[in-house]
């Protein structure tokens, strides 16, 4: 992965941050988050953030999705 690409991603985890103060129960948020610390090879605090996201929606797919990436991890 490219500097360009981290800063990136660290700008996304910036931005989602704000989002996720606004919208502190929002699990589309919840998700999304874990799915950038998945690309910046963080799987626990992914995994975090997938959790709260479960426990807000169980059904929530995106969610489903990087909990089953962090299975492999």
């Amino acid at each position: 992965m490219s500097l360009a690409e981290i800063e990136k991603l660290r700008d996304a985890v910036k931005a989602l941050n704000r989002a996720l103060d606004l919208k502190p129960h929002d699990t589309d948020i919840l998700a999304k988050l874990g799915h950038v610390y998945l690309k910046l090879k963080f799987p626990l605090r992914a995994k975090g953030y997938f959790e709260k996201a479960i426990k807000r929606s169980p059904g929530h797919k995106k969610t489903k999705e990087g909990l089953e990436i962090l299975k492999n991890v």
